[in-house]
């Protein structure tokens, strides 16, 4: 959500997209990453909602000493 609070995406169908904002060089999950380490490049139109991005960043990613249990690709196949 937080490309689209940028302008990034539309919260509605009739909104219009910034294709100049976005996310890129992100880290994954496992990754080893440490102060020195970005976790993300925001794109952003204005100073403002680059901030708003790197505080939903902040909040949505949990930094740990241990490495994250692997999860499968494929949740659950649907018949």
């Amino acid at each position: 959500m937080a490309v689209v609070s940028m302008g990034g995406g539309r919260p509605r169908a009739s909104g219009s997209i910034d294709y100049s904002v976005c996310f890129s060089e992100m880290a994954q999950l496992g990754d080893s990453v440490d102060a020195q380490c970005s976790l993300a490049v925001i794109h952003a139109a204005t100073e403002a909602r680059w901030q708003e991005a790197a505080a939903a960043v902040k909040r949505a990613v949990a930094v740990g000493s241990e490495q994250p249990q692997a999860t499968p690709v494929i949740y659950r196949k649907i018949s």
